[in-house]
């Protein structure tokens, strides 16, 4: 290009251009149109295979819950047991127990060359006593480790995505019985404003919303170490796709949970995008229950969370606002603690919603997915679902 001078060079460059994207576009909608036709055609379709046939540690059960150290006990077993889990440390709690994530992914990409594996995120036990979501994710880790190569759709899935599972982001909850971390804050409202549409509320007043009030009370101030632990882990993986799990409700929650300051505006830009409410809508529509839940505010099992209730400083708007991705919530149940017996229940009812909702990443790809792919994929899904 040296050779090239003024409007020639800009010209001939525009035209290079213009034929490396047309390329790209081309290739990666063949590309996308061949991945989703067989994954959707092809796996979607197979059975989830059971745990009888996949090794367990000795005296494991699933039908109990399990302690902050059975937890670390688990992940370290799967770690040694299975080459496609890599447990690693990102951080620690206020009173020192170890977060723990699980890295799951295959050896045998079949992307093009020159788009690197999404990276899926999904984490549970946010609030330290809603714990079964805990137990479906340990269990979660468990079953994508031992079928990775037995399975069609499991191996399809961790050859093309990287997934990195936290089961329990506030174990001093967890073992504390308690809602909030050992500093008594709430983890989802700790999160910083930084780069939200919104700024943090300004000194107290008497005008303050609910939703302020509430921040101000259980969130705000110092950011407490999980929540700094899961923004380092989040700014060096650069997640495509997340989801927090929770329970209180049976619904799958999109952003925004708050659309201004104080947490009063209900419809929110994302309110708009069709993609945040498809993603609530795979995952609703993939649970045998969920999906028939219509209660207040809720359609179909899906809701954006503004329209719900408002909160301020949440994990799921900072990460739309800050890492530029979507982060969705599920809410497992009703209860927060279920009784020991229905574990089993919830795990057959959340592993298909799961498994789809984590096949729906190459959606959240931002500009290496066009649109045109994600109306092909959805085209795709009303075909075999």
């Amino acid at each position: 290009m040296h050779c090239l001078r003024g409007y020639g060079e800009s010209k001939v460059a525009a035209v290079l251009a213009s034929a490396v994207l047309l390329l790209y576009a081309c290739t990666h909608l063949q590309w996308c149109y061949h991945h989703w036709h067989y994954r959707l055609q092809q796996l979607l379709s197979s059975n989830l295979q059971s745990y009888t046939e996949v090794p367990l540690p000795h005296d494991w059960a699933w039908s109990k819950y399990h302690s902050h150290e059975e937890l670390v006990q688990l992940l370290t077993w799967i770690n040694d047991t299975f080459d496609a889990a890599h447990v690693h440390l990102i951080g620690a709690s206020v009173q020192n127990r170890q977060l723990l994530a699980v890295h799951l992914t295959g050896k045998q990409p079949s992307v093009p060359i020159w788009l690197n594996k999404p990276k899926v995120k999904v984490i549970g036990n946010i609030h330290g006593n809603e714990v079964a979501n805990r137990e479906v994710l340990l269990r979660l880790v468990h079953y994508l480790a031992a079928h990775y190569g037995s399975s069609p759709r499991v191996t399809q899935l961790l050859d093309n995505v990287e997934l990195h599972i936290l089961p329990s982001m506030n174990p001093d909850g967890y073992e504390n019985n308690s809602r909030h971390n050992a500093n008594d804050f709430d983890l989802n409202r700790n999160f910083p404003f930084d780069n939200q549409p919104y700024d943090a509320p300004g000194p107290p007043s008497g005008s303050d919303s609910k939703a302020v009030r509430n921040w101000r009370e259980h969130g705000a101030g110092p950011l407490q170490p999980e929540v700094q632990a899961v923004m380092a882990w989040s700014k060096q993986q650069d997640f495509v796709l997340s989801a927090s799990l929770h329970q209180g409700a049976l619904v799958a929650n999109y952003p925004h949970d708050a659309c201004d300051t104080q947490g009063r505006v209900r419809i929110c830009p994302t309110q708009e995008d069709p993609l945040p409410l498809f993603l609530a809508q795979v995952y609703s529509q993939n649970h045998p229950s969920m999906h028939r839940n219509n209660k207040g505010r809720f359609v179909n099992g899906t809701v954006q969370g503004a329209q719900w209730y408002t909160l301020l400083g949440g994990m799921q708007d900072w990460v739309f606002s800050d890492r530029h991705s979507l982060e969705l919530t599920m809410e497992l149940s009703e209860l927060m603690r279920p009784e020991q017996a229905e574990l089993e229940t919830m795990w057959h009812q959340n592993l298909p919603a799961l498994m789809r909702f984590m096949e729906m990443v190459s959606l959240a790809r931002g500009v290496e997915a066009p649109l045109a792919c994600a109306s092909l994929a959805g085209l795709l899904l009303l075909n075999y679902t």
